[in-house]
């Protein structure tokens, strides 16, 4: 229900992209066509190949999704942010009181979290956050557990209480709160690193990755290919996650992270392209270091779980894309004024 909403929400307000982006669009299309013929021939699923792709649909509705000006003015977007994350923290509150486990409001919190970090940064970006919406924050990311939450929240707060406006009372509150973060996501490492399930399966993908060819390491491959078996044989517990097709096989969601995930189906050299287009479409409407910020963001939650492939840092990058606007048509406004 989310996704549809949006994508009818782009396409209302969505306008004619330049020749770059119309390019770009063509390029992924033409991509996207090759790749899904070549997959169906081999005998994949058309389900696992549109889970395998669906964070290029939301690339390419960020894309044509380009205002001019902003969208949603700043007390919309404030009321968002205040109203879900009240709502994030009364449900992880009693969650955490009766059943004393991780929380959720709309699903697992590593999904939802994103959301609530990419309209924070929207709104340091726009100076109109108050010490009660740091304080709700908090209290979420600390009662999630996540600790690629706390990691992104840790990231958020050195830069915009740190490096960016350094003060005397900033730089103590940061020192206040990062032992809290730590001591929070320390909490959830045991002793033994093995028995954590992400490094589970970042060792599976290096196994995995060791079977293959140096063009298919750095380039993947023109279709989606399965796992190996004997690597699927290790996620008998992600039944859920295996192949539509109900024949055993398994593809590279099972291994949760988005890099890794992305790594294995596009190669390096075509991950590192996925961070050059998010680079590209958040520079249109943020600055350099908040852009910066936000793909950090997304690189820490693309650790653990989904990352761009997530229909709630979707949704965040939507609004936040809304309330700011476009960059370069501010930059020519302010210029067209001093003539």
């Amino acid at each position: 229900f989310i996704e549809a909403w949006l994508i009818v929400s782009v396409a209302f307000v969505s306008k004619s992209v330049n020749y770059k982006e119309a390019l770009l669009l063509h390029l992924l299309a033409l991509y996207v066509t090759l790749k899904f013929l070549l997959s169906i021939n081999s005998g994949v699923h058309v389900l696992d190949f549109v889970i395998a792709h669906k964070f290029i649909s939301y690339i390419v509705l960020l894309i044509i999704f380009n205002p001019n000006k902003p969208i949603f003015d700043s007390r919309t977007t404030i009321c968002i942010f205040r109203l879900i994350a009240i709502a994030m923290l009364i449900k992880y509150v009693v969650w955490f009181m009766i059943v004393n486990n991780r929380p959720g409001l709309f699903t697992e919190n590593n999904f939802e979290l994103m959301f609530l970090g990419i309209l924070y940064i929207v709104l340091q970006e726009k100076r109109l956050t108050k010490p009660f919406d740091l304080v709700i924050l908090l209290s979420i990311f600390i009662l999630s557990g996540s600790r690629s939450g706390l990691m992104s929240l840790a990231l958020i707060l050195a830069w915009y209480y740190v490096l960016k406006r350094p003060s005397i009372t900033r730089y103590m509150l940061f020192c206040s709160v990062f032992p809290l973060l730590l001591m929070t996501a320390s909490q959830r490492i045991p002793q033994d690193l093995s028995t954590i399930d992400r490094v589970k399966f970042l060792l599976l993908f290096i196994e995995t990755m060791s079977m293959y060819e140096m063009p298919q390491i750095l380039f993947g491959s023109l279709d989606l290919k399965p796992l190996p078996p004997e690597i699927c044989n290790n996620f008998a517990f992600y039944k859920e996650l295996f192949s539509s097709s109900g024949d055993g096989s398994c593809y590279s969601v099972v291994f949760h992270s988005f890099l890794l995930r992305a790594a294995h189906d596009f190669g390096a050299v075509g991950t590192y392209l996925i961070g050059l287009i998010y680079y590209k479409i958040l520079i249109r409407s943020f600055s350099f270091y908040a852009t910066i910020l936000l793909i950090g963001v997304l690189i820490f939650n693309s650790l653990s779980v989904s990352g761009p492939s997530n229909v709630f840092v979707f949704a965040g990058l939507l609004i936040g894309i809304a309330t700011m606007g476009r960059r370069e048509s501010n930059e020519d406004k302010f210029a067209s004024a001093r003539k």
